[in-house]
């Protein structure tokens, strides 16, 4: 979702005020408030509403985003009572990053503006030099990389620019023609910003592929994308940084299997060696996908493991198409399902398994033990 620059000013409001209102000792006074949202966020939201408003900001900004374990969802943002402390506890759930950033920072405004002018900006509106390169690199169907680079680049701020640089990421993966672009505006971003700025955008583009004709709809784009994430992160050096391609592949071919799936469509069989055309990093998706299909359309076959593989590689051969789900069963991907130490392989590889929904799952580098422990979690994050 795009946000409006007075919106954007107003997470800046709410980053200075929540950085006053913590010093001294406000991480004691919110220790023992992170334990109660550890282990019951309804009654940490219950606690937070009998602060006042500047003190429900803080709490937003020093708890909510400190579990590994919690998530913030929507629910959390809406029962907040302070409408200031819903705003912020919603750009954190939408911008989990700007929690990295700590307090907001301002730079010198005429050194700002004059290198925004300097890049052709109209500087005589008055807004922030931040709201202002915002707008520019996100205005609708005219976002370019490399000026959008520079734009952000006027800003001396660090939280500013990486908001900037997520701006202009967001608006390349909209733009027809434009999108893998997004790509080098993430990885260009430091630390752990980058990669959740690009698993952000790869959700927002929602790219698809038609499996039943390689080279067909969606696939050129796709590849696009793959080819800039090989080279984005080997420019950038972030090859290490969580698995990229992984998560790209992942989200693309679970969504294309579900896309498959549908009552109004054919049913899905796989062209003959298309697992092994894949890039190897795309592999294990693919059978984690179609474990996962399998589990949907057939709870109580998947529970024979041998069985489960021998049909999953019949699918993923292309010597029978998949079977359709069963009757009434959701095609919707489990929220939370967390690693079993007891499916790790002898290879000890993990992988992503629905990297965007919290999901990963423990793998192999030889593809028959892979295929087994995908089945596995498939039936275990399916409730079988």
């Amino acid at each position: 979702m795009k946000l409006l620059s007075h919106q954007r000013r107003l997470v800046l409001t709410l980053l200075t005020l929540a950085a006053s209102a913590c010093q001294g000792d406000a991480d004691e006074r919110f220790d023992e408030l992170r334990r109660v949202w550890e282990s019951d966020p309804g009654r940490a939201i219950e606690l937070v509403n009998e602060l006042d408003e500047l003190e429900q900001i803080a709490a937003v900004e020093l708890v909510f985003p400190s579990s590994q374990r919690v998530d913030i969802e929507p629910e959390h943002c809406g029962a907040l009572s302070a409408a200031a402390a819903r705003e912020r506890c919603e750009q954190l759930r939408l911008r989990p990053h700007l929690s990295f950033y700590g307090a907001a920072e301002r730079g010198d405004d005429a050194t700002e503006l004059s290198c925004l002018a300097a890049l052709g900006v109209d500087v005589s509106e008055q807004d922030t030099p931040f709201g202002q390169a915002l707008a520019e690199v996100t205005r609708p169907g005219t976002a370019e990389l490399e000026r959008g680079r520079a734009l952000c680049g006027c800003l001396q701020a660090a939280s500013l620019r990486g908001e900037c640089a997520f701006g202009l990421a967001e608006a390349l993966a909209r733009l027809e023609g434009s999108r893998p672009g997004a790509v080098d505006a993430c990885l260009g971003l430091a630390d752990v910003v980058g990669p959740m700025c690009f698993e952000h955008v790869v959700q927002i583009a929602n790219l698809q592929v038609d499996l039943r004709q390689p080279g067909g709809q969606g696939w050129a784009l796709v590849q696009a994308f793959d080819a800039r994430i090989v080279a984005a992160s080997a420019e950038h050096r972030t090859e290490g940084r969580g698995g990229l391609r992984g998560f790209f592949w992942s989200t693309v071919l679970f969504g294309s299997v579900r896309a498959a799936l549908q009552p109004d469509q054919e049913a899905l069989q796989l062209p003959a060696g298309l697992h092994d055309r894949l890039p190897g990093p795309a592999q294990p998706h693919l059978r984690a996908a179609v474990a996962w299909a399998l589990v949907l359309s057939d709870p109580a076959g998947a529970r024979d493991p041998q069985a489960a593989v021998e049909l999953a590689q019949a699918v993923l051969a292309g010597t029978m198409p998949l079977p359709r789900p069963a009757e009434g069963v959701s095609l919707e991907y489990p929220t939370r399902c967390p690693p079993d130490e007891g499916e790790r392989g002898d290879q000890q590889q993990v992988y992503h398994y629905f990297a965007h929904l919290g999901l990963q799952r423990v793998g192999s580098a030889d593809p028959a033990e892979d295929l087994g422990l995908a089945l596995r979690t498939a039936r275990r994050c399916g409730g079988l």
